[in-house]
C-alpha cells in the first residue's frame, strides 16, 4: 500500500514537472530558433508527445532520486556480498538524459553513463538500477534523434 502511495505521489510530481518544464524547453527552442516547437508547445502537436516524455523522465528521476536518497541513508557499501545496492551511474545516466532536451549533448553522457550502469549491473550481482539504466539509455537516445532531426529540418529548411 505505501509503494503505491509513493508511485501515486511520483506521478503527481512527474505530471507538474512536466507542465513546468515544457514552457522551458520552448524558450530554448524559441532562442535556437529551431521550428518545431515555441515558447507555448503547441506547434504541431508536439505537446502531445512532449508531456507524456517529460512526465515518464520526471517519474523516473524523482524515483531514481527517493533510490539514492535510500541507498545514501542506509550506507551499502559493498555490493555482491548478498547486500543489495543501487548503481549511481544509472541514476546519473537518467539525470543526464532527461536534461538532455534542454541542453544539447548531455544525452551522450546519458548514453554513456547508461550502458556503462547496465555492464555493472550484469557483473555484480544484487546490484539495482539496470531499469533506471535502460530508460536513461532510451531518453539519451531519444534526444540524439530529435537534435539530429532537428539539425536536418534547419538544413532542409534553410535551403
Amino acid at each position: 500500500m505505501k509503494k503505491k502511495i509513493i508511485n501515486i505521489l511520483l506521478i503527481c510530481l512527474g505530471i507538474v514537472a512536466a507542465l513546468l518544464a515544457v514552457p522551458v524547453t520552448g524558450r530554448a527552442f524559441d532562442a535556437y530558433n529551431l521550428p518545431f516547437f515555441n515558447s507555448l508547445g503547441l506547434i504541431h502537436g508536439s505537446s502531445l508527445a512532449l508531456y507524456p516524455l517529460y512526465t515518464a523522465a520526471f517519474y523516473y528521476l524523482f524515483r531514481a532520486l527517493i533510490h539514492l536518497i535510500q541507498y545514501i541513508l542506509l550506507k551499502k557499501e559493498r555490493c555482491g556480498s548478498g547486500a543489495n545496492c543501487f548503481s549511481k551511474c544509472a541514476v546519473i545516466s537518467l539525470f543526464l538524459s532527461s536534461f538532455g532536451f534542454i541542453i544539447p549533448f548531455l544525452g551522450a553522457g546519458g548514453i554513456i553513463a547508461g550502458h556503462y550502469a547496465r555492464r555493472t549491473c550484469k557483473k555484480i550481482p544484487g546490484t539495482g538500477g539496470a531499469g533506471l539504466a535502460a530508460a536513461g539509455i532510451a531518453l539519451g537516445y531519444s534526444t540524439f534523434l530529435m537534435y539530429a532531426f532537428a539539425v536536418m529540418a534547419v538544413f532542409y529548411i534553410s535551403r
